[in-house]
């Protein structure tokens, strides 16, 4: 019996189903015995039969062309017939398919025929391959033979099985071509003890024109049948004293498997047959396997009395033999024939120092019970766990073995196949809620294991941002400690890794995370606690490019997120899914982050609790003089999200994504912030203009004119309303006679007017040509955004699952945008009427002054208050700001009072 493979058996990211593994790969893995650890012999002249179709074999034709059955969009193929046939009387299976080749895809996947099998019991029998072209038939099987290859693909697992590989290359297959075969197996392991096992698996990940299944059960045999949804078990025929069952279904849809669902989770409907009828029968039969090999003890004594010594008490003692088979005991299972489930005895596994699952299980109870301590094997699914209850009771529904100890009234289920783990017994024991069939006397059905209670099975990180100066890199110390179960697999993980894979796990973290990370101190193990079962690692880097410049506003930004528990809160389901949602289950997590900075930091403290029915998340934020603390907790509560409570589970996660990450925010120094203190100032700024523009407004109103000129000095011109001859205006003597004009006396110089200030001169070019530059400059701080919605920051701030979500911030931006846009088209509306010369431009010109600040403080205000983080301020680059509130001190009084803008803007 194999293993599980080593990782975490929590999720399946995708599976194709088996039948889509032999055509994509083009193997023909054949299911011979349901016991699924066998597989067809085939044969040629070297071995394989070529024979005639067994007799009682029901002929099933390839369909017709069908207008309601169409391939798989982009297959090279299209399977025509599955047709599968059970012979219970000669444990025989039958198989045929028939497959049409629709491009270059499908004869790449088509033109050879490999063939798997155990030659130890089977026997294999070739009845014809053939291709339909044109009306012909054409027998490929008569001019070509198999060449057999030992591959042991399971050698990966470290597991050999013996298996053999006929390889059938396939000559003159062509596009358009029907490829049809057919061949049958006949015997099963011995090891079931001649009782029949099989199945049919009734949809795959590619559609079917007709899938043909049949059982045919000699009268006096009596075969459990189990049918998963929605196929039921059909009413028997009566055929020569045989009872015979068919499952015929037409245009049978391809099935797809969803990503992230639960390991226990298979969508593929079966069909079960077995001769076994509950858990007590699967009980009694793995007790008679196990009892020869169980009973072969002897020349373990040596061990058990070392063992005994050195480990005094029984608990010492379990956990000591449970060490050394975990250990020194290396795993290799060879598992031709019956060893596929019998083990090899606890005496020639210690001698020779190798073994599977099953062998490594009965050692450890061997070395137990040779220290008086009460131990079982125990047959359970690595995968299905818990939901094994809803299988069949069979043989087949076991994959992995493990050890059920019993010390001082309490049970404790371990398994042999781990590595380093160390601590006491109950924090070694199996972490999953799981099912299992104890081998043992009195064993008659399934038992549960749970996972132990008050275990401390948990991991915690502790990261420091070390800010010594905002223009320096960040230094970034790591610390990870793990407890219990986790440091196990930590230890297991980590601890097998030299130093130059450490640091390359650690670096490619961190790097994924920031730009221009170096690596300071590699990670390295700094404590392996094997009594308490910790296990710590440190590391330490320096950042380069911890801070970034906001595309928004002139600051600089630095983000710190928790990036583990980002990932493990990433999946969420998709729209109209309708399966389980897997979880990588269990897992306790405490992820707190120091930010340490040059100066105080002032932040406000905040919390938060998400409460889901399958994890709960705690985060909190507090700061205290220069230091600013983010502490994070996640723990899983089952491995499942069902369909009906996907709503409540995506709206959880969102509310836990929208706390996982915190900006921090730096303003240029020396420049106003968006603070208490800088809206005073800014308020004074504008006092200090109100005055002088209110003034000048009033003069305005009045209609007020400038002083009257000096005793003596030449009088201002005018011009009559009737023409433009100007006249000049003398201030006749009225009391004075001395003053009168002497006729006699040369006549005076004539008064020259004063030149009329007017055009677009002076101090009036300033603002024209701001009217000309101001909209380019305004396009091209607009055109800066587009780099936010050309990368994946655009994403990552406007949807609910981005990492740096911030509410609203896509209507801010749209509103940035429609502003900005206004703006310059109303400077295009002004300059069109400033450089006409219209008497509407004064005015136009003050609003579009004014229009620069307002917009400025209002943007301000609204970021400020939709900031999702912490936004600690130290300065604000404001000088635009500053600028344009000058603007209005001087521009809006001179525009109302200028005689300049009174004589130019008149039409």
């Amino acid at each position: 019996m194999s293993s599980r493979e080593y990782g975490n058996p929590g999720v399946h990211h995708g599976r194709t189903g088996i039948f889509r593994e032999v055509v994509r790969a083009a193997v023909l893995i054949i299911f011979v015995t349901a016991c699924r650890t066998t597989f067809l012999e085939a044969g040629t002249r070297d071995g394989i039969t070529i024979r005639a179709i067994p007799s009682w074999v029901s002929t099933v034709r390839i369909p017709g062309a069908d207008p309601d059955f169409s391939p798989a969009a982009g297959e090279g193929s299209s399977y025509l017939l599955v047709d599968e046939q059970y012979d219970v009387a000669s444990l025989t299976w039958f198989y045929h398919v028939a497959v049409k080749v629709l491009g270059p895809t499908g004869l790449q996947e088509l033109s050879t025929l490999k063939i798997t099998y155990a030659p130890s019991y089977n026997r294999a029998s070739v009845h014809y391959v053939r291709v339909r072209r044109n009306g012909l038939i054409h027998d490929l099987l008569s001019r070509q033979t198999f060449n057999i290859l030992q591959r042991e693909n399971s050698l990966e697992y470290n597991l050999y099985d013996g298996r053999l590989t006929g390889v059938l290359l396939l000559e003159d297959v062509r596009p358009g071509d029907t490829l049809e075969y057919a061949y049958s197996v006949r015997g099963q392991n011995p090891i079931f003890g001649g009782k029949f096992l099989g199945s049919f698996e009734m949809r795959y990940s590619i559609p079917i024109q007709l899938r043909y299944c049949r059982l045919r059960v000699p009268a006096g045999r009596t075969i459990e049948i189990t049918a998963d949804t929605p196929y039921t078990l059909p009413k028997p025929a009566d055929e020569g004293g045989h009872s015979t069952y068919v499952w015929r279904e037409k245009n049978v849809p391809a099935l797809t498997m969803e990503e992230d669902v639960p390991s226990w989770y298979d969508p593929y409907p079966r069909i079960r047959l077995s001769e076994f009828h509950s858990w007590q029968d699967v009980a009694g039969w793995a007790r008679d396997v196990y009892a020869a090999s169980r009973s072969e003890t002897g020349g373990l004594e040596e061990v058990v009395d070392r063992l005994r010594a050195d480990h005094p008490t029984p608990e010492e003692y379990a956990c000591a033999a449970l060490t050394f088979v975990q250990d020194e005991i290396r795993y290799f299972g060879i598992e031709v024939g019956q060893s596929s489930h019998r083990p090899t005895s606890p005496a020639k596994v210690l001698k020779q120092r190798f073994g599977d699952c099953k062998d490594k299980s009965l050692l450890l109870c061997a070395l137990l019970e040779g220290a008086g301590i009460a131990a079982d094997p125990v047959l359970v699914n690595s995968w299905k766990r818990a939901e094994i209850v809803v299988d069949h009771p069979w043989p087949l529904a076991f994959d992995h073995v493990v050890v059920r100890i019993g010390l001082d009234g309490e049970e404790y289920f371990v398994d042999p196949t781990e590595t380093l783990e160390r601590g006491p017994l109950t924090g070694r024991c199996m972490a999953l809620e799981t099912k299992g069939l104890v081998v043992g006397e009195g064993s008659d059905g399934l038992v549960d294991i749970h996972p132990r209670e008050g275990v401390s099975s948990r991991e915690q990180y502790e990261e420091y941002f070390r800010i010594t100066d905002f223009s320096r890199p960040v230094e970034l110390e790591v610390v990870s400690k793990f407890y219990g179960a986790r440091a196990n697999y930590a230890r297991n993980f980590f601890g097998r890794r030299t130093a130059k894979e450490l640091e390359k796990i650690g670096y490619e973290y961190y790097s994924g995370e920031y730009d221009g990370v170096h690596t300071l101190e590699p990670m390295r193990v700094e404590e392996d606690d094997t009594v308490g079962n910790t296990f710590t690692l440190s590391e330490r880097y320096s950042i380069d490019s911890f801070w970034t410049r906001s595309a928004t506003i002139n600051r600089k930004q630095a983000a710190v997120y928790a990036t583990l528990v980002r990932r493990l809160l990433g999946g969420l389901p998709d729209e109209g899914r309708t399966v389980p949602l897997g979880i990588n289950h269990p897992r306790s997590i405490e992820y707190v982050t120091f930010v340490d900075f040059p100066e105080p930091w002032d932040v406000e403290d905040d919390a938060s609790f998400v409460n889901n029915e399958a994890f709960q998340f705690t985060y909190s934020l507090t700061g205290a003089g220069n230091r600013v603390k983010i502490e994070y907790g996640y723990t899983t509560l089952t491995d499942r999200v069902p369909p009906e409570s996907f709503r409540k589970y995506e709206a959880d996660v969102t509310s836990a994504l929208s706390n996982i990450g915190t900006i921090f925010t730096k303003y240029p120094d020396g420049i106003m912030s968006f603070t208490p203190v800088f809206f005073i100032l800014t308020g004074a700024l504008l006092l200090g203009g109100f005055f002088p523009i209110r003034r000048a407004v009033r003069l305005r109103k009045a209609g007020a004119d400038p002083p009257e000129p000096d005793a003596g000095s030449p009088a201002e011109s005018t011009t009559p309303a009737g023409g433009d001859t100007p006249v000049i205006e003398q201030s006749p003597t009225v009391d004075d006679p001395a003053e009168e004009e002497d006729p006699d006396s040369p006549p005076a110089d004539p008064v020259v007017p004063a030149p009329v200030p007017e055009g677009i001169s002076g101090f009036l070019l300033l603002p024209a040509m701001g009217l000309i530059f101001r909209p380019l400059v305004n396009m091209v701080e607009m055109g800066d955004f587009i780099a936010l919605f050309n990368s994946g920051r655009w994403d990552a701030l406007t949807t609910e699952s981005g990492e740096g979500y911030m509410p609203y911030f896509g209507a801010l931006i749209g509103a940035e945008y429609f502003l900005n846009g206004a703006l310059i088209l109303f400077g295009v509306v002004a300059a069109i009427y400033f450089f006409r010369k219209l008497k509407e431009a004064p005015r136009l010109m003050i609003i579009l002054i004014i229009a620069g600040p307002a917009l400025f403080l209002l943007d301000a205000l609204v970021v400020d208050h939709l900031q999702y983080a912490v936004t600690a301020v130290q300065g604000d680059d404001s000088t635009d700001l500053v600028r344009d509130l000058l603007s209005v001190i001087i521009w809006v009084p001179y525009f109302l009072t200028s005689k300049r803008v009174k004589n130019t803007f008149v039409r």
